[in-house]
C-alpha cells in the first residue's frame, strides 16, 4: 500500500503554485517535503488533506481516493481550544468522529508523555507540550496518513530537537504513513526516510532523496552533513 500523488496542479487566479507534483510514499514511511518559502508546500499538504481542491491530479492511498477520515492533520500552531483541558481537546475530535472514549485519549497522552497533565489547560502548558497534544488529536482518530505542517517551527532550538526525537519515538510505535512539511533541511534529514525537494513556484519535484541512515541519527555525522549539502544545492540561490 502506498500514498500516491499524481499530477497535482493548483493556481490561485493567475498565480500558478503547483505544476504537476508527483511522488509516492510507501505505507509506514516518513517523508518530508522541503522547498523555498512560498513555493506551495502548505498548499500541497492542504490538498492532500482535502482542505483545498486541486485544479488537476489525484491523491490515492492503496489505489483509492484519499478521504477526510483517512487523514490526521497537525498544523503549524497547536490550535487547541483554550477553554478545554488537554484531555477534553482530544475527546472533542473523537466526538466529531462519533467516538466518545476517554481511554483512547488517555492512551495517547501517555504515549507522548503527558499523563498527569490531562486536566491542564493550554495556557498552563509549554509550547512543546501543546504541540504534543496536537499530535495526540491527530493520532487519536487512527488515521491512515498523518500530515504535519511545520509543527515545530515556532519552538526554540532545544525544544525543537527534543520534539523531533519524541516524534520519531511515537512514529516507530505505530508506523503511520507521515508527510511532514519543513523549511529546515536539518530537520528533514533527521526525521525522514525520504525527502521530496520542490522547486521554486510554480513547484515541481526536482529530486526525491532517500535517506539511508540508521536511527537515531547524529547531526554531526559526515553522512548526515553530505545529505544536507546535497539538498541545499537545490535550494541555494
Amino acid at each position: 500500500m502506498a500514498l500516491e500523488v499524481r499530477g497535482i496542479k493548483k493556481s490561485f487566479g493567475d498565480l500558478k503554485v503547483l505544476d504537476g507534483i508527483e511522488f509516492t510514499v510507501g505505507k509506514g514511511k516518513f517523508a518530508c517535503i522541503v522547498g523555498e518559502s512560498g513555493c506551495g508546500k502548505t498548499t500541497l499538504l492542504r490538498i492532500m488533506a482535502g482542505i483545498e481542491r486541486p485544479d488537476e491530479g489525484s491523491i490515492t492511498y492503496d489505489g483509492q481516493p484519499v478521504k477526510t477520515e483517512d487523514v490526521g492533520y497537525v498544523f503549524q500552531d497547536d490550535r487547541l481550544l483554550p477553554w478545554m483541558s488537554a484531555l477534553e481537546n482530544i475527546r472533542f475530535v473523537l466526538r466529531v468522529r462519533g467516538i466518545d472514549d476517554e481511554a483512547i485519549a488517555l492512551r495517547y497522552l501517555e504515549l507522548v508523555g503527558l499523563r498527569g497533565f490531562e486536566n491542564y489547560y493550554p495556557h498552563q502548558l509549554s509550547g512543546g507540550m501543546r504541540q504534543r497534544v496536537g499530535i495526540c488529536r491527530a493520532l487519536a482518530i487512527n488515521p491512515k496518513i498523518l500530515l504535519m505542517d511545520e509543527p515545530f517551527a515556532s519552538l526554540d532550538a532545544q525544544t525543537r530537537n527534543r520534539m523531533q526525537k519524541e516524534l520519531i519515538r511515537i512514529w516507530e510505535g505505530d508506523r503511520k504513513t507521515v508527510v511532514f512539511v519543513t523549511h529546515s533541511i536539518d530537520e528533514a534529514v533527521f526525521l525522514a526516510d525520504e525527502i521530496i525537494v520542490l522547486s521554486k513556484r510554480p513547484a515541481r519535484v526536482v529530486e526525491i532523496v532517500e535517506i539511508d541512515m540508521k536511527r537515531p541519527r547524529d547531526r554531526t555525522d559526515r553522512e548526515f552533513t553530505e545529505y544536507r549539502k546535497r539538498i541545499m544545492e537545490h535550494l541555494s540561490p
